[in-house]
């Protein structure tokens, strides 16, 4: 599997997108009952997944700049 640019980016969105849905059912299975436990439990969860986000956004962005970083100095080197 040849690892560039374009397939990393392809495989970290899948990731975010597949983090976004598994904790969008938690969170929403988690509300069917109403206990405070359960509630101090989707606050946890809500928290963990902006976390998630969060970094996942941070390491785009980071990869987005190494990228044209890349870019920069093939092109130097011609």
């Amino acid at each position: 599997m040849r690892s560039d640019p374009k397939h990393m980016e392809l495989v970290l969105i899948a990731a975010i997108i597949t983090v976004t849905i598994v904790t969008f059912v938690l969170i929403l299975a988690g509300t069917l009952s109403n206990t405070p436990q359960t509630t101090l439990i989707n606050v946890s969860l809500l928290m963990i997944f902006g976390g998630l986000l969060l970094l996942s956004i941070i390491s785009l962005q980071i990869y987005d700049k190494l990228i044209e970083i890349n870019e920069t100095l093939k092109t130097r080197h011609k």
